[in-house]
């Protein structure tokens, strides 16, 4: 099995965030995928990527043969700002399902915390479900359960790490 290859984001490669955050929601029996359709014209999910670029804005990709499998990026003020601070980056992390349970989101997330910190940032977060495989990377990682959602029909919650 060929390794993948990490490295940082460029322009060219932003078109591809949309469909990666589509590809990182958490699906079940009761939550199928939204099309990409519903992902672009959804205000609360396309501040993930449009405009993607801004100066707190960092990315990771990782390839194999020069096929994007797999990103990892932060964006600052999302929803995180509102339960832990302003300067709470949130993090979104996807591999292609092909891809998965190899290790290649791991590598994705490590890198791009290690960014974070370099950075300056002193912590992160990242919305997950609790159903979602996962949660238990992102708590060996260090990520704990910051804020859940009991309003929501399903068991989101923010996770977030010190850095």
């Amino acid at each position: 099995m060929k390794q993948a290859d990490i490295r940082k984001i460029k322009s060219s490669d932003y078109e591809h965030l949309a469909e990666f955050l589509r590809l990182s929601m958490w699906v079940d029996e009761e939550r199928p995928r939204p099309p990409i359709e519903e992902v672009e014209g959804d205000d609360e999910l396309n501040v993930y990527f449009k405009n993607f670029g801004q100066i707190d804005d960092r990315g990771l990709v990782a390839e194999i043969d020069n096929k994007i499998i797999g990103v990892a990026w932060s964006r600052l003020n999302l929803f995180a700002k509102e339960y832990l601070g302003a300067k709470v980056p949130d993090i979104v992390v996807s591999v292609l399902d092909n891809y998965r349970n190899r290790g290649i989101g791991t590598m994705l997330l490590e890198a791009l915390l290690c960014e974070l910190r370099k950075s300056g940032f002193e912590k992160a977060a990242l919305f997950a479900n609790k159903k979602c495989p996962s949660v238990s990377l992102y708590k060996k990682l260090g990520f704990h359960v910051a804020t859940e959602f009991d309003h929501t029909e399903y068991e989101d919650c923010l996770m977030a790490i010190k850095l």
